[in-house]
């Protein structure tokens, strides 16, 4: 647009609103001027529209770079050791004391009383009953009859087994760990006893 009156841009926005004006300021004798510049601005197809919105979208954040290397370490010498880490001397041990007096020896308890002797027992058991007696041996055979000699009777035969089914367990104690024995030869339940071998 050629010399525009209202600046270059044109904007709309410096023109008078008239609602707001003096009725007999407001021309001004500019009305004129408005109007040709509102023609070229047509004719010249350069009419400045109203701002875009302002965006408000943020582009992606690029990628991090990478970290530089590290740089070398720095040697320091060591600084020297601190005067309150020294260890102090050691004390002297004191003596030992003398050791205490002994105590006085306690008195002696009394006796006490002597304990009775207790019988003196017997160590031999009551005599046992008499066994059955034995059976009668065979009598041997006769000899033989001889004219003008005299029979010598023939020698007596051993005694036989004693053949019996009746047990009698002896009466006194076998002194044999585990042998029954009978007491006295009672009889009945519960009369019998096994010897301890003592």
């Amino acid at each position: 647009m050629a010399n525009p009156p209202l600046g270059s841009p044109f904007n709309s926005k410096q023109l008078l609103d008239p609602s707001l004006q003096s009725k007999d300021t407001y021309d001004d004798n500019t009305i004129p001027v408005v109007l040709k510049a509102v023609v070229d601005l047509i004719n010249d197809k350069d009419i400045v529209g109203p701002a875009g919105p302002t965006g408000t979208v943020t582009g992606s954040t690029g990628p991090a770079g990478t970290t530089g290397p590290t740089g070398p370490v720095g040697v320091g010498q060591t600084g020297p050791a601190s005067p309150l880490a020294i260890t102090g001397l050691t004390g002297y041990t004191g003596r030992q004391g003398p050791s205490g007096p002994a105590g006085p020896q306690g008195a002696a308890g009394a006796t006490g009383p002597t304990g009775s002797v207790g019988p003196t027992g017997s160590s031999i058991g009551p005599a046992g009953p008499q066994g059955p007696a034995s059976a009668t041996g065979a009598t041997g055979p006769t000899g033989l009859a001889s004219a003008g000699h005299t029979i010598v009777a023939g020698a007596t035969g051993p005694a036989g087994p004693v053949v019996t089914n009746v047990w009698d367990p002896p009466n006194t104690d076998p002194f044999i760990a585990g042998a029954v024995w009978n007491p006295g030869g009672a009889t009945g339940v519960g009369k019998l006893k096994i010897s301890t071998g003592q």
